[in-house]
């Protein structure tokens, strides 16, 4: 275990260090030192290689072990805090500015004294099952009464009853259609069923809006989450138990819903008299775990599910509608609310010498919905360290060509919220000033190889910079692949390629690159250490 920890400690750095030698390219190999003008001054290349020797893998631990010790979501004291205790640091390393910018916003919340539970009812509405009020307990660290309890952020809140319970696979269109055109399925008024995977949480809740569904269920399958048998989870493998529940937002935009197009200021207009003028769903959804899927499932009559649409619970998948008691009735109470509060984001500035006024931008989030150990703590501790090895540079009379910008957003996982709003509000300075924006969302989520996302105008320059890197697997060295670039170029090929190179997905949207992307026109890249995509494995 202590093994396999500090790989995967030495992989977050390998990411930290991509960044920084991407950086460092962009900002024109770093330096101009103090002592010369740039007329004068050579760039000074080995400031890259100092940089790279300061960076601690101890120190990358011991911040997302702080990071991780408490949950933090969004809007909470927790929120403010984690931004508070990052302005600290920042400050310690010497940076030219460091700020905290707030941004009241609307957010979303279960009633923990009223939490969302979804029933299984028999003719008399006496309860055959009830979902779980919270996740089973199972480490010790687990036990916080902060952990808020399952739900989808902007659900519609209200209690929804019917004796139609439809399976829906995936929940995406061609599904909803399958059924229609193939099992002349109607959605009116029924509650619907789907699994994670495939397409966003949010498209699944739309999708059953628009067939004519008044709630959705979304659950966890073994087949997607638990590939290697319900026995083999958490805590004793990286896959899912039956009592993991997936939280998220189902909100189908980006920024503050209640200020679409404009920035979320003290002086922004808000009607909050009529929740349907947002963009928000108007269907109750909850996401529940595959151990509470099975009691729904399991009891569900109609049609068996096409082969492709079975999971790996140990039932017989059917479509329904309905259960095999025609008495059966399925309700969801669902309390989630909306409320606006404060979250922050934070910048830390390290003025150029040459270039003052053109910006690069370096981002995480902070906030997560519970923990956040891999998303998005490992990319904060990441950054962290990255920051640090820059302050200690700065220390030692070093400065920038241009003036990087270390940003920490908040409410990320609502809908991009805190740099999208930011972005909205400071658009004509990006529009002019802002040269790339490199964001580290998940820094490591396996071992496997380096993945990354980009514009295409920073794919020579990703290249550059992982060709730099050591292989840090002895196993990969002893395979002839000295270098993270030869690792990438093995386990993700750019198929027809000619000289061979590693893939690079192309941006769009799903991080904090988004606003800087869409609504600047910013050159963006997005940088993670993954597991094996084909065999699954760390």
């Amino acid at each position: 275990m202590q093994g396999k920890r500090r790989g995967i400690l030495v992989v977050v750095v390998m990411v930290a260090v991509v960044l920084v030698l991407a950086i460092g390219i962009i900002i024109g190999h770093f330096a101009v030192p103090k002592t010369q003008s740039y007329q004068q001054g050579a760039e000074d290349e080995s400031i890259s290689e100092k940089l790279i020797q300061e960076m601690k893998a101890e120190n990358i631990e011991s911040y997302l072990r702080d990071l991780t010790a408490h949950p933090h979501l969004a809007g909470t004291a927790a929120d403010l805090s984690t931004a508070q205790n990052l302005s600290e640091f920042w400050k310690q390393q010497s940076f030219s500015r460091v700020s905290i910018v707030p941004y009241r916003v609307l957010l979303s919340y279960p009633d923990k004294e009223n939490p969302n539970l979804v029933y299984l009812l028999d003719s008399n509405g006496q309860t055959l099952h009830r979902t779980q009020k919270m996740e089973k307990i199972l480490r010790p660290e687990q036990n916080q009464s902060d952990v808020v309890p399952p739900f989808h952020a902007y659900s519609k809140p209200g209690s929804v009853t019917s004796e139609k319970l439809i399976y829906v696979n995936y929940g995406r269109v061609e599904d909803f259609i399958w059924l229609k055109e193939n099992k002349s399925m109607n959605f009116n008024n029924t509650i619907v069923i789907a699994r994670y995977g495939k397409i966003f949480r949010g498209d699944k809740v739309s999708n059953a809006e628009n067939f004519g569904a008044k709630g959705i269920l979304i659950y966890s399958d073994p087949a997607d989450y638990a590939i290697d048998g319900e026995t083999s989870v958490y805590p004793d493998s990286w896959w899912l138990p039956g009592t993991g529940v997936q939280r998220g937002t189902v909100y189908n935009g980006e920024g503050d819903p209640s200020t679409v197009g404009y920035p979320s200021l003290e002086s922004s207009y808000r009607d909050i008299s009529d929740r349907s003028e947002w963009p928000l769903p108007t269907i109750s959804s909850h996401p529940i775990g595959y151990n509470d899927a099975i009691q729904f499932l399991g009891n569900m009559t109609g049609d068996v599910a096409p082969p492709e649409w079975q999971g790996k619970l140990s039932i017989t998948y059917r479509l329904g509608p309905g259960f095999n008691n025609t008495s059966w009735k399925v309700q969801m109470n669902i309390s989630t609310h909306d409320e606006y509060r404060t979250t922050y984001n934070v910048f830390g500035f390290i003025e150029g010498s040459v270039e003052p006024d053109r910006y690069v931008l370096i981002g995480n989030h902070r906030d997560a919905w519970v923990f956040g150990a891999a998303d998005p703590s490992s990319g904060t501790a990441a950054m962290m360290e990255m920051s640090r090895a820059f302050g200690q540079m700065v220390k030692q009379g070093w400065r920038p060509r241009r003036t990087l910008i270390f940003c920490s957003w908040g409410a990320e996982e609502y809908g991009l919220i805190g740099s999208w709003e930011w972005v909205e509000n400071f658009v004509k300075n990006l529009n002019q000033r802002a040269v790339a924006y490199l964001n580290v969302d998940i820094a490591v989520q396996g071992n496997y190889s380096m993945r990354a996302s980009s514009t295409p105008s920073l794919h020579k320059i990703i290249y550059e910079s992982s060709k730099k890197i050591p292989n840090p697997n002895p196993e990969e060295v002893k395979s002839d692949r000295p270098s993270l670039y030869d690792t990438w170029v093995n386990s993700f090929p750019r198929k027809g390629s000619q000289p061979k190179l590693p893939f690079i997905n192309a941006v769009g949207a799903g991080s904090d690159f988004t606003g800087f992307l869409q609504l600047v026109g910013v050159s963006s890249m997005d940088t993670r250490y993954t597991y094996n995509t084909v065999s699954l494995l760390l």
